[in-house]
């Protein structure tokens, strides 16, 4: 990639972040899907990295909730504040208790 182009995706990075700290000051996680579609078969690839590229270049913190969905795996992206990983895996427990329901195994006692 030549320097000057590295330079102006730097400054959209950069924007991007302000930009997003404005949203996630409002809300306290962003929901997204996944990937672009199901999970390929075999182990040769994980799929299509496109929508998770952005939240790394943000550097932010991701979590994927498997959906309970027939055939290939789908999963819901959900996306929390820089530092806000408390919240980030709040808001996934309550994602899949309301997707696939309660979870049947105990939590650690520094969880509840």
């Amino acid at each position: 990639m030549p320097e000057d182009e590295y330079i102006r995706a730097l400054a959209h990075v950069a924007a991007m972040r302000t930009s997003l700290s404005n949203v996630l000051w409002e809300y306290p996680a962003i929901l997204s899907p996944a990937a672009t579609g199901p999970a390929p078969a075999g182990f040769d690839s994980t799929g299509d990295p496109a929508n998770n590229a952005p939240w790394t270049a943000l550097g932010v913190p991701a979590i994927s909730v498997p959906l309970p969905v027939a055939g290939a795996p789908l999963g819901l992206q959900i996306t929390a504040a820089w530092g806000r990983d408390d919240a980030l895996v709040a808001v996934a427990e309550q994602a899949e208790e309301l997707l696939i329901g309660p979870s049947t195994s105990p939590r650690p006692a520094s969880l509840s």
